[in-house]
């Protein structure tokens, strides 16, 4: 069994792509399993956890109408443009990479001090900088 915080090869493991892997466990029921680096955040409850959390009502009152409107409100005050790269959307099919990012990615926290308005590429970029952020802060443990 390997340790927690190990990282290998995809090819190492028995996976068919080119990403490394980290040995980490589920933070809701703490099963151990490979976790892609470059998609951890995403990856980070484990398939059971995350099909319980996605059906749970809990977890949904961040979308809806009141989250709609808060989400057009916060891209019309910043003007359809990107808080990090000023990429500003031009017309109505653009409107669509303008996304709101949770800084502190808990979907629940609705608070304008922790969203951000971001175009799609920078919101991709962020997930990737807090999954090698998160890989770094497994291997210092």
């Amino acid at each position: 069994m390997p340790e927690v915080g190990e990282i290998r090869v995809a090819s190492e493991i028995g996976k068919h792509y080119s990403d490394k892997y980290i040995w980490q466990n589920c933070p809701e029921c703490n099963t151990p399993r490979w976790v892609s680096l470059e998609n951890s955040p995403r990856n980070s409850l484990c398939m059971k956890c995350h099909k319980e959390r996605a059906s749970s009502k809990i977890y949904k009152p961040y979308r809806g109408p009141k989250f709609a409107r808060l989400v057009r409100k916060l891209k019309e005050e910043a003007k359809w443009t990107c808080s990090r790269c000023g990429w500003k959307a031009k017309d109505k099919l653009e409107c669509f990479s303008i996304h709101v990012h949770h800084k502190d990615r808990n979907p629940l926290n609705n608070s304008s001090n922790n969203l951000e308005v971001l175009c799609s590429p920078c919101h991709h970029k962020t997930y990737k900088r807090q999954a090698k952020a998160q890989a770094k802060a497994c291997l210092l443990l």
